[in-house]
């Protein structure tokens, strides 16, 4: 949390984010400022890192994560579909990581849907992304030049490994992930270690079932050999552990340093009078069941859900903007408005069609 200024002139927290009106920092508790903040609230910034949660899944992909670094294991891979927080994650993990393993250089590497990448063209993109373009347009071999640049970044922080992050690796064609196990094998060889923590969508199972198809167990060994699942949100337990997030300033605040939650900030009134979004996760949950089997045609509450995060903040969204205009000391949200904004995430067009309904268990 970002710490607090003095009290302005009007004795009211200096906040350190929004514009100022008449000299002094924007305040929430004060409808016209925070109509203004409104504007640029993370809840409604279209941009995908507006904001994160730690979510229950998120949290244990990350545990297995760290453990997998700390043991010195070669690498760790996550899959899941799109929209359950895959491309979320490698950037947590990018920026998480660090206080956990601040001596060690950690990377991220975007890849690329492009089956006919060139050997040199794949070397020059990963040095562009761990050292820059000025090292990546220079001449010789690229993967000497990667090579050297992790290296030198290792020694610099007197580190002996360090850890690349990979994001859409169901993109990578065997052969790449040869040319991977070169740059890893020529760091080795300096005395240096590439751990790496890889995600993908569910083709990376694909992929992993060629390589063993192929005898390219040095692949599956070095970056594969522990492939699991990064699932959704699973319960209501869970779903209430994501919604109490909103309720909690320590987790999400606007303005910063302001202690005000998500929640607070869309419906003051009934915050101040004890209601939390964290009490609204059962209803939420039993639409989740409905909408799904409505459209799996099973009965809803005979299943077990595996909800992408994007789904259910995007319905978490919709219902708080909804209180902006019907805040009351004791506000009421029928099961028709969760209804509402499960429908307008577009989550019951995906199943069985950007994901598998076999995810959806007896439970």
């Amino acid at each position: 949390m970002t710490d607090k200024k003095k009290p302005d002139k009007r004795g009211r927290p200096g906040w350190t984010q929004g514009r100022e009106r008449d000299g002094c920092p924007l305040d929430p508790s004060q409808k016209d400022d925070r109509l203004e903040l409104l504007k640029r609230h993370p809840l409604l910034d279209v941009r995908p890192d507006s904001f994160q949660i730690p979510t229950p899944p998120l949290k244990r992909a990350f545990e297995a994560a760290t453990h997998t670094i700390a043991s010195g294991d070669p690498g760790r891979a996550f899959y899941a579909f799109p929209r359950f927080g895959k491309t979320a994650a490698s950037k947590y993990f990018t920026h998480r990581l660090p206080e956990l393993f601040p001596d060690t250089p950690i990377f991220l590497y975007q890849a690329h849907h492009n089956r006919l990448v060139r050997r040199d063209r794949f070397y020059a993109q990963l040095l562009r992304t761990m050292c820059g373009n000025a090292l990546a347009n220079a001449g010789s071999d690229p993967l000497e030049r990667l090579v050297r640049a992790c290296w030198a970044r290792a020694e610099e922080h007197g580190a002996h490994r360090i850890i690349l992050i990979g994001d859409e690796m169901q993109c990578l064609s065997p052969e790449v992930y040869s040319w991977l196990i070169d740059f890893a094998n020529d760091l080795h060889d300096l005395k240096v270690r590439v751990i790496s923590i890889f995600f993908g969508q569910p083709e990376l199972v694909s992929v992993h079932e060629v390589l063993l198809h192929t005898n390219r167990v040095d692949i599956i060994g070095r970056f594969l050999s522990r492939l699991e699942p990064l699932e959704g949100i699973r319960s209501v337990i869970e779903l209430r552990e994501v919604m109490h997030a909103y309720d909690d300033p320590r987790e999400l605040e606007y303005p910063a340093g302001s202690g005000w939650s998500f929640t607070r900030f869309f419906a003051p009134e009934a915050f101040a009078n004890g209601w939390r979004l964290a009490s609204c996760a059962g209803a939420c949950w039993e639409e989740f069941r409905e909408v799904a089997a409505g459209r799996l045609k099973s009965a809803g509450k005979s299943r077990r859900l595996n909800i992408g995060m994007q789904w259910v903040a995007g319905a978490i969204r919709h219902v708080l903007q909804l209180l902006w205009d019907r805040d009351s000391p004791k506000p009421e949200i029928p099961q028709k408005f969760w209804r509402a904004a499960i429908l307008q995430t577009g989550w019951a067009d995906t199943l069985g069609v950007i994901y598998d309904p076999a995810q959806i268990e007896e439970s």
